[in-house]
């Protein structure tokens, strides 16, 4: 009966700690990450790189582990840029990571290439290994981009990214 107890204990600490976000007045962020439905990613880089193409690089940053095609970067017809929020913050349309480098291919340039380059091509044009200064996933995106905005910036100027679950710092 103590081992059940025991087990039991741990299992709801874990459901509990596991759930980084909160649902409040500022905010409508979906409390549990739900992997099927698009993440609402927020980060912050050294520079601005909003207008270079995203590669995911391995924990080392020796390897290129992803990469999108050139017909991929795109969302419902236009190209998939960040979006930028308050005080230096982006919201992810492309899948940053912790892990992310940019670059030096601009989305426009990018998009009229006839196939993906080679890794080690895209491996060369790196301008950055480790651009993401800041990381948050705040669960599962539940709304429009304009409403998400507002609540994102609200979110950023009340200081309540600290609710998401934060990947980087």
């Amino acid at each position: 009966m103590k081992y059940f107890t025991l087990v039991f204990i741990i299992s709801i600490f874990l459901i509990a700690t596991s759930c980084h976000c909160t649902k409040n007045n500022l905010t409508e962020f979906t409390p549990v990450e739900n992997k099927m439905l698009q993440q609402i990613v927020v980060y912050k880089t050294s520079k601005d790189y909003s207008d270079f193409i995203p590669i995911q690089l391995n924990d080392e940053g020796t390897k290129i582990i992803s990469y999108t095609a050139p017909e991929d970067i795109f969302t419902d017809g236009k190209l998939a840029k960040p979006i930028k929020l308050k005080n230096g913050y982006w919201l992810d349309k492309r899948g940053i990571t912790k892990n992310t480098a940019f670059v030096n291919f601009t989305y426009e340039a990018y998009s009229k290439l006839t196939e993906a380059p080679t890794t080690d091509i895209l491996y060369s044009k790196i301008i950055d290994k480790n651009p993401i200064t800041e990381l948050y996933n705040c669960g599962a995106k539940t709304t429009t981009d304009e409403v998400l905005i507002t609540t994102l910036n609200d979110a950023i100027k009340n200081n309540q990214l600290v609710k998401c679950n934060c990947l980087k710092k």
